[in-house]
C-alpha cells in the first residue's frame, strides 16, 4: 500500500524539476498494467501461432488444389 501513499498528488506544488521524477517512480511502481501486459504476451504467442498454422495449412492447400487443377 506504499504505493497508493507515495503516488498520490501532494496538495503543495512542487518543483518542476522533481514532477518527472516522482510520474516516473509512480510508473516504475505501478503493478496495475502486469496483467494487461501479460495478457497482450499470451495473445501475441496465440497470434504467431496461428499466423504459422495458416502459413502450413495454405502451402497445403494450395498443392492439393494444383493437383486437382491439373487432373481437371
Amino acid at each position: 500500500m506504499r504505493t497508493q501513499s507515495f503516488c498520490r498528488k501532494s496538495a503543495r506544488p512542487q518543483p518542476l524539476g522533481a514532477r518527472p521524477a516522482h510520474a516516473f517512480m509512480c510508473w516504475l511502481r505501478d503493478e496495475s498494467a502486469v496483467s494487461a501486459i501479460e495478457y497482450a504476451l499470451i495473445a501475441s504467442l496465440i497470434a504467431i501461432v496461428i499466423i504459422g498454422a495458416v502459413q502450413v495449412v495454405g502451402t497445403n492447400l494450395q498443392s492439393v488444389f494444383s493437383t486437382v487443377a491439373s487432373d481437371v
